[in-house]
């Protein structure tokens, strides 16, 4: 399978290459977004779950099987910030 072109990141102690996300997930997403504005410090269960939708639909353009529980223990407070801030700078988001 050729992957799609993205930013490598480190989860779980492999290399993922993470696309931009597709302009149906901004649409579908394109409210809940708006959620992550503003967030300091740790962020709550529905923001979380909003960066874990949007990882997840990135990641799934490479690895599509991958599963969201298999994402729960990829991800980490050690990098979900990069691989979230990943997602968010491949697709011109941030």
């Amino acid at each position: 399978m050729t992957l799609l072109n993205g930013v490598k990141v480190s989860m779980g102690g492999q290399d993922y290459i993470l696309p931009p996300l597709t302009l149906g997930t901004l649409k579908k997403m394109g409210n809940k977004l708006n959620t992550l504005a503003g967030i300091s410090g740790i962020p709550n269960e529905e923001q979380c779950d909003v960066m874990i939708d949007l990882v997840y639909a990135s990641l799934t353009r490479n690895y599509p099987e991958i599963t969201r529980e298999t994402l729960f223990e990829l991800l980490d407070l050690g990098n979900m910030q990069v691989v979230f801030q990943a997602v968010l700078g491949v697709s011109g988001i941030k």
